[in-house]
């Protein structure tokens, strides 16, 4: 592996610029649908260790 990023990154400048690209790309995207799945089922945690309001209760005077 090390012998192929270094022979990509001395020979194609432009292909290791796109490789390094789609990299990030993949990573950001992991990411996103990682932390958007976490925060999710925390609210849906959350939600069901609540006690449900009373009438009113959510109602601002």
């Amino acid at each position: 592996m090390n012998e192929f990023l270094t022979g990509l990154s001395s020979g194609q400048p432009l292909i290791w610029a796109v490789f390094v690209l789609g990299v990030m790309a993949v990573v950001a995207v992991s990411l996103t649908l990682f932390w958007g799945g976490f925060f999710r089922l925390a609210a849906a945690l959350r939600g069901l260790s609540r006690r449900p309001a009373a009438e009113g209760d959510d109602v601002l005077p």
